[in-house]
């Protein structure tokens, strides 16, 4: 199964689900590297000339704060500001652009704020009709919090941040400012709302 997925969208979480219920590792995880996991069930984050299974997709502007999180977890987020660093997002905004286009071609499209408000349903629908409750708790957002900083991964781990951290929908409207909002409604707004009208019905 190929899943195609931006970064900071929810791909890996969604992964490890899927690999939890097709494959029943004796494992969590998101205690491995993607490498062991990419045998099962392989993320992309790049357009590939390979048609993908299934698409996760999340808002723009909250996989633009996401990804910022994730510098701070990284500890490469001193390199430059919040603001900096949505400028430069929308700067780059063909990329989100682009790979959203190269995730529409795959026959299952899942929303990362279904999967938060609504994991059995967005599971079953992948899956089809099978138990998927244990697996929902163990990757719950607080028990993947709670393992989180307990293993050593190819990556740098910050203890003061949380790889999960402001995982809720829509909560770019509590890092970006209006002007930073607006913008990125001017940007993505043809996709906003076709995917995400209700973020734009929501009070700023």
């Amino acid at each position: 199964m190929l899943v195609a997925c931006y970064p900071k969208s929810g791909g890996s979480w969604l992964t490890w689900m899927l690999i939890d219920i097709i494959f029943q590792p004796d494992y969590y995880c998101d205690q491995v590297n993607k490498p062991l996991l990419d045998k099962m069930v392989h993320k992309t984050e790049k357009v590939l000339d390979k048609k993908p299974h299934l698409h996760m997709m999340r808002h723009p502007l909250d996989v633009a704060c996401s990804w910022y999180n994730y510098k701070l977890l990284t500890n490469i987020a001193n390199k430059n500001s919040f603001d900096q660093h949505i400028q430069q997002f929308y700067a780059d905004h063909l990329q989100y652009k682009d790979f959203i286009k190269y995730g529409m071609t795959a026959p299952i499209q899942i929303r990362y704020e279904d999967l938060l408000e609504h994991p059995t349903a967005t599971l079953v629908n992948i899956v089809g009709q099978k138990d998927v409750s244990e697996t929902i708790e163990k990757y719950s957002l607080a028990n993947c919090r709670k393992r989180e900083h307990k293993v050593d991964l190819d990556r740098p781990n910050n203890q003061k941040f949380s790889f999960f951290n402001r995982a809720e929908k829509f909560y770019f409207k509590d890092m970006m400012n209006k002007s930073q909002i607006n913008k990125g409604h001017e940007i993505f707004g043809d996709i906003i709302l076709k995917y995400w009208p209700e973020s734009l019905k929501e009070k700023i």
